[in-house]
């Protein structure tokens, strides 16, 4: 709509009738923008936690294997593990 028609003669009416339209075709495209750019935080979020998930589950396992055989020395690796998994996603602000 933003075109300069120098041999259309618009009436009052219709000019403001532009100028709205011309104001609300710019906030649609921000919209979209913040829409594509909350679809890519959003798909960050599945992400981290989908890893967090499968973390978990390992860790459970190593666990599991921690008490069938008795060894506890393998506790030192679940700690930094269970210690990484919490960082993970946290921004330092």
């Amino acid at each position: 709509m933003k075109i300069n028609r120098v041999g259309d003669s618009f009436t009052a009416l219709e000019k403001s009738q532009m100028g709205v339209i011309d104001k609300l075709q710019d906030k649609i495209g921000l919209l979209e923008f913040d829409k594509s750019k909350n679809n890519t935080m959003i798909r960050e979020l599945k992400y981290i936690l989908n890893n967090k998930k499968r973390s978990i589950n390992e860790i459970m396992k190593e666990i599991d294997e921690i008490q069938k055989t008795k060894d506890y020395q393998r506790l030192r690796y679940i700690k930094n593990v269970l210690g990484i998994i919490a960082r993970q996603g946290v921004d330092d602000e």
